[in-house]
């Protein structure tokens, strides 16, 4: 009976060759670390059924080893990154909570046969007789007389058989000199740092420990953390305003350069490690000093557009080229032969990688047509591999390119991406016995602040819950939130404990509200085609339901005091002004109504006490800023009259206080927070968030407490150690 032996899996571009354990795209090898690989495999193997974590765990690190969950969803997060980049449908694994996980992009099989008669192959590829799982050449018939002509051919024509062997020979050599080379391979990485602190390069080693510089209490200081992970150790400068740019491979001395006000370059230095005064090279004045390989000479930039090489002393400078922009970033072959650097181009501010000849000669660009910025170059040890840095602002990657190519592999040089999905990297650097490659990792994120209303200050609020929109119970034990990044909804303790998610991956949540009775949670959500639905979900769990199903679209729901209505306003999505209002709908009876003199509004918030609706009126049509919102209107259920609170510019976003005392918003065009007092319509300002770094949205709460919540954007910074195998 034959035996069915899959080769391939296959979806959209992408391809699991089950023979080499690789994933390719359009055929080219993507890497990927060994745990993620599985984890990929572990899915699509078992694409028709949910795989629940701990199934999917025991079979990526096997079932007697313990491991946190957090490398799991590292590696579904690292999959989704890198599928999506080849597949319309970014949807390509879909989180069930309290399952697990299930590839839903469509997966077709490449299946052979071991039977020595059949051969199966997916659909729409030709069928091929298979045996033992590899082509089947068909049988070719000899006899005696076939021999004997065979030895006939050789003895009449041996020039003709010895052309044929020297051009299987050539084919031979020919295909060992432009076959595909294996990629580098990267497996696990490791944090090295923990501070978030803010941190630049170049990164150093001297082999056990790694050289950068962090900034302290508003200083940029000289670090060092050992290459294995540790605590950082401060590190003297001989002056106050000193940058580092290279270190001896002996950890002997350090290399860098003082800076000097009203000057673009600066003194070049040289300083020991342990003690010593330092060494001014020959009062040379430059940036970016590095030593070549043998320590004999240093080649530098003078701060505008030339780049020198002088002495190890600073003696005999001489100019190798010159560029237009600034030559930055310096970096010498580890032949000597060559030098590469960074510069930027003065018209497009995108900057590039450059090489010349380290006695001098016309530079050349190494990238032609690169989309994005080039930079922070370095080799391998070796010279085999030259690493650089580049992707779109705030999200670059590391990048290898191959050196050691003939000329017959013309794609040999075409870079490869190294670090897919761990955010902004730059700064590369391999270790001395290329078995790792440190880098420096910055990722954008949210932190959740407080508004002090005695103090003015603002403080951090649940450090560590990287949470957006929150929202809380009734009594004020539990809070609701969306979850970053994915932005999933989730509720919790106040104090972070009892993590619950209550909606899976694939709708952005936005502005969750709880019921009054505690018992519900009412959200906004978007779907990955752009469409904004209104949900209501239990807040023990569950399935969430629309309120209204259908292709209609609805804005942030909130609850009347009762429970029993609910108020969403319209999107605009190419809306006119007049097309606008604040919609109620009664949940018993599941009828729609308008609220009266609503037309023109929209974001309503319903205050806690049920007697007032809260709404922001739209900005300008005819200058199409329909969003920017110039005014705050109160509708009072028992006047039935609608009044004017407040008329500030762009105003974004509002919170009641649980008293139902206060509105607060943000507006004005220095973005300030306010709060309007709704006994005597009194607004007051509170103060301004211009030097509190941008997020994704405008979002303002209030905590249990009365005070108000707004949220910062940060840049967490660390150093991290990657494993690589270079082939």
């Amino acid at each position: 009976m034959a035996s069915r032996q899959i080769h391939a899996y296959e979806f959209g571009p992408f391809c699991i060759d089950m023979a080499s354990r690789v994933l390719l795209r359009e055929g080219k090898p993507i890497p990927l670390e060994p745990k993620v690989f599985d984890t990929l495999l572990a899915l699509v193997e078992n694409h028709a059924r949910v795989v629940s974590k701990e199934e999917l765990m025991d079979a990526v690190w096997g079932p007697d080893t313990f491991v946190e969950e957090g490398s799991l969803t590292r590696n579904i997060s690292l999959l989704r990154k890198t599928i999506a980049e080849g597949l319309e449908d970014t949807l390509c694994i879909a989180t069930f909570p309290k399952r697990g996980y299930q590839f839903v992009a469509r997966v077709s099989t490449l299946v052979g046969t071991s039977h020595p008669m059949a051969g199966t192959r997916a659909p729409g590829r030709a069928p091929a007789a298979l045996d033992n799982g590899h082509p089947r050449r068909a049988p070719v018939q000899t006899d005696d007389r076939g021999r004997r002509g065979f030895a006939e051919i050789v003895r009449g024509h041996p020039l003709a058989v010895l052309a044929a062997t020297v051009a299987v020979l050539a084919l031979a050599l020919g295909y060992w000199f432009v076959r595909p080379l294996p990629a580098p391979v990267a497996r696990s990485h490791q944090a090295l740092t923990h501070d978030a602190r803010q941190k630049r390069g170049p990164l150093l080693t001297d082999g056990p420990r790694l050289y950068f510089e962090e900034m302290v209490d508003g200083k940029w200081m000289l670090a060092v953390v050992p290459t294995v992970g540790a605590d950082l150790s401060p590190f003297p400068l001989p002056f106050s305003d000193v940058r580092i740019s290279d270190i001896g491979r002996d950890g002997s001395d350090l290399l860098g350069w003082e800076k000097e006000p009203e000057s673009p370059a600066g003194k070049l230095l040289v300083w020991p490690v342990v003690n010593g005064a330092p060494e001014v090279l020959a009062d040379l004045r430059g940036l970016d000093p590095v030593w070549s390989p043998d320590r004999a000479k240093i080649a530098y930039n003078d701060g505008l557009h030339s780049i020198f090489v002088a002495g190890r002393h600073g003696e005999d400078s001489r100019k190798v080229a010159s560029v237009a922009g600034a030559p930055l970033e310096l970096q010498w072959s580890p032949d000597g032969k060559s030098l590469r650097f960074f510069q930027r181009d003065s018209r497009s501010e995108v900057g590039s990688l450059w090489e010349v000849a380290a006695q001098g000669g016309q530079p050349h660009p190494l990238l032609t047509g690169w989309k994005y910025s080039a930079f922070d170059p370095i080799w391998t040890a070796d010279g085999n591999y030259c690493l650089f840095a580049s992707g779109p602002p705030g999200a670059a990657d590391i990048w290898v390119r191959r050196e050691d190519c003939n000329p017959f592999r013309w794609r040999c040089r075409e870079p490869i991406r190294i670090t897919a999905g761990l955010g902004d990297s730059f700064a590369p650097l391999p270790s001395h016995d290329g078995r790792k490659l440190f880098f420096i990792n910055s990722q954008s994120s949210n932190e959740l602040t407080r508004f002090d209303l005695k103090s003015r200050t603002f403080a951090p609020y649940l450090p560590g819950l990287l949470a957006a929109d929150l929202d809380f119970s009734p009594g004020a034990d539990w809070v609701a939130y969306a979850r970053l990044p994915e932005r999933t909804l989730w509720r919790s303790r106040v104090d972070g404990s009892n993590a619950t998610p209550l909606t899976a991956s694939g709708w952005q949540v936005f502005s969750p509200y709880w019921s009054p009775d505690g018992k519900q949670i009412a959200y906004m959500a978007i779907s990955a085609q752009k469409q904004y639905k209104a949900f209501v979900v239990s807040a023990d769990g569950g399935e969430p339901h629309q309120l209204l199903p259908g292709a209609g679209e609805e804005g942030n729901p909130t609850w009347s005091r009762g429970g029993n209505l609910l108020a969403f306003g319209d999107v605009l999505h190419g809306r006119h002004a007049s097309e606008m209002a604040i919609h109620l709908l009664d949940l018993r009876t599941h009828q729609v109504s308008i609220l009266p003199g609503s037309q023109g509004l929209w974001t309503p918030r319903w205050s806690p006490d049920g007697r007032y609706i809260a709404a922001l009126a739209l900005g300008d049509e005819a200058a199409r800023e329909l969003a920017d919102c110039p005014a705050i209107l109160l509708y009072d259920f028992r006047t039935s009259r609608w009044t004017t609170l407040a008329t500030i510019p762009s105003i974004a976003n509002l919170a009641w206080s649980r008293d139902s005392q206060y509105l607060y918003f943000l507006g004005g065009s220095d973005k300030e927070m306010y709060r309007a007092y709704i006994g005597g319509k009194r607004v007051e300002r509170l103060v301004s968030l211009k030097d509190i770094p941008p997020i994704e949205n405008d979002w303002i709460g209030v905590a249990p407490d009365g005070s108000p919540l707004t949220m910062k954007g940060i840049r967490i910074q660390g150093i991290y150690a990657l494993d690589v195998q270079w082939h």
